[in-house]
């Protein structure tokens, strides 16, 4: 099914079951209660998203002189991935890289502003791979159902977060995390080992460490240095990842 074919047979599936749940509890006000709060979330979930993590990040985009030159490297190798279109941002508060999906062809790719500062010319030409088969293997839409789930659930987070936890599971998102991992190997044409010291060095700076983005996780590319048991956002562990792209732990 494609894409946007799914997001509105979702849209719709949800918008009649608030309708029906509205009119059983409190007829035609419930009615209408119900579509005001499935209007919110097909808005919250499709446009306001994006700016409030990116509020919360103090993230800018990458406009004019592109000093760095990563901005050309996405735009370079974008299309080996099947994407069209390709913004950067850089972010002024502790994150890891993060990805948000606006179409199968377009996307959002956002970094700490000091993190290319890290990295050797061969380490950011794995970067753009790493960052561009996560926004490629990420779906469009299910990240963003559980973004907006945990931040409006988050003066219940304790007793929220351990069915999101399970949700990721059955969606399969640490497998999709996995998946992009080895895809990243492949389009960068690295070696295993190249690929594990990567991930480490990436998961250990500091300014990744963050203890939350405020629904912002669920589009990480990393697993979280502060990773709680009870919440994992569908990211492996790193010694499973490194075991993933290894077969080892070093």
């Amino acid at each position: 099914m494609r894409t946007l074919t799914q997001v509105w047979v979702f849209f719709v599936s949800l918008t009649l079951v608030l309708l029906f749940i509205g009119f059983q509890f409190g007829g035609r006000r419930g009615l209408f209660i119900s579509f005001l709060i499935s209007l919110v979330l097909i808005y919250a979930t499709l446009h306001r998203g994006l700016a409030l993590f990116k509020k919360h990040l103090n993230v800018k985009e990458q406009r004019g002189n592109d000093t760095a030159g990563f901005l050309k490297q996405l735009q370079t190798i974008k299309q080996n991935f099947g994407m069209r279109s390709i913004q950067l941002h850089y972010s002024y508060q502790p994150s890891p890289p993060l990805v948000w999906k606006n179409s199968p062809e377009s996307g959002h790719v956002m970094i700490h502003r000091d993190l290319l500062n890290h990295l050797n010319e061969t380490e950011k030409n794995i970067l753009a791979h790493f960052v561009l088969a996560h926004l490629h293997e990420r779906s469009f839409l299910i990240p963003r159902i559980l973004s907006i789930f945990e931040q409006g659930f988050w003066g219940l987070n304790y007793l929220i977060a351990p069915i999101a936890t399970i949700l990721t599971q059955v969606l399969r998102i640490p497998a999709t995390l996995l998946k992009a991992d080895l895809r990243t190997m492949q389009s960068a044409n690295i070696s295993a080992f190249e690929m594990g010291y990567f991930m480490q060095k990436l998961h250990n700076l500091s300014f990744h460490k963050t203890g939350s983005l405020k629904g912002g996780e669920f589009f990480s590319t990393l697993t979280l240095a502060k990773r709680k048991f009870w919440l994992t956002h569908g990211q492996p562990q790193l010694k499973t990842r490194l075991i993933n792209v290894m077969g080892f732990v070093p």
